[in-house]
């Protein structure tokens, strides 16, 4: 996950949204009983409003996203509940909190769509569920780290101040879509790619799937020239080898031969280099492509695959320690 961008950014942005968000969760309950001192059954009417303006956002999904892409969904969202944090604290009755209430349930049920649409579009499949629960993991701390904050705020300093400065946090977190901005899923696709049964040995002898670690290494000749555009490329071929579960990975040249240049990635077991071949999908072998592109051989690049001698599960082990001759038995 820390080599998909777009996730990084989706986590974040949750994670901002849902830390301010929860002070209407928090407060409202609070606001309704001691700013306006009004019974529980105008606070079930409060939540009323907010249920209606979640399905209202359901009807108006479809609309909105035709209209406005993923972050501007967002930014959308989280100014409205600038308005909804201020409004709670300054709104002088409950007839102005319905409308704005209205307001919120709409701005919530759409932002929290674009999350988690953009969190299920932006992984293939083999991943999917692990990313999603790690989503549902920050949306989650955000709300309650929040719920834990703006209670604390209001119960040491003042509701006032806890709801002005959560509105203060929303508007703040508004200059994340500079660093951390929603991408669009259009155009990738996640459906696996052709086999990699080209680039895989004829085996000589049996490998048991737990024999490891392996290093494969893909040699490229590639003009000086093209060097630095070589570079820029693979550093994304590079991601993608550590997003499939290589533990390392990298790009070397040749110091007495400037033309070769050699993609590198280590992976603990045979299996695991296998299930490397089926998360491979045919957005990732359009990045493996443009590298491929600066290859100037006439033969395809060539690959060739390492398994550690001895076999063992680690590599990195420490060598026995030498028995040097004449030595004490």
């Amino acid at each position: 996950m820390q080599y998909s961008p777009p996730i990084i950014a989706v986590l974040v942005r949750t994670f901002a949204f849902s830390f301010g968000a929860s002070a209407m969760w928090a407060l409202l309950s609070v606001v309704v009983a001691r700013r306006l001192n009004l019974q529980s059954g105008s606070y079930a009417v409060m939540l009323s409003w907010l249920g209606a303006g979640a399905v209202s956002g359901a009807f108006l999904i479809g609309k909105i996203g035709h209209r406005l892409n993923l972050n501007q969904r967002v930014l959308l969202g989280s100014f409205v509940f600038v308005g909804t944090n201020v409004g709670l604290a300054l709104l002088p009755g409950e007839y102005w909190l319905f409308p704005l209430m209205f307001l919120s349930g709409t701005a919530w049920l759409i932002t929290m769509t674009s999350f988690s649409t953009s969190v299920q579009l932006h992984v293939p499949k083999w991943v999917q569920a692990r990313v999603v629960s790690m989503y549902m993991l920050v949306f989650q701390a955000g709300l309650s780290l929040g719920s834990i904050m703006w209670g604390e705020l209001a119960d040491r300093a003042s509701l006032l101040l806890a709801l002005l400065i959560a509105g203060g946090w929303m508007l703040a977190s508004l200059v994340l879509a500079l660093p951390f901005p929603m991408h669009q899923p259009e155009g990738l696709d996640f459906s696996p790619a052709e086999p990699w049964s080209d680039q895989l040995p004829a085996l000589e002898a049996e490998i048991d799937p737990d024999d490891g670690p392996v290093v494969v290494m893909i040699d490229y000749e590639v003009a000086p020239a093209d060097h630095a555009a070589f570079r820029v490329a693979a550093q994304q071929l590079t991601r993608l080898r550590l997003r499939d579960g290589a533990l390392r990975a990298g790009v070397f040249t040749d110091v007495s031969q400037p033309t070769r240049i050699t993609e590198f990635f280590y992976v603990a077991t045979w299996a695991e280099h296998e299930r490397q071949h089926h998360r491979f999908t045919r957005d990732d072998q359009t990045i493996e492509g443009e590298v491929r592109r600066f290859h100037r051989g006439d033969a395809p690049p060539r690959i060739t695959h390492f398994l550690a001698f001895p076999r063992t599960a680690n590599v990195e082990q420490a060598a026995p320690p030498l028995q040097m001759a004449g030595s004490a038995q």
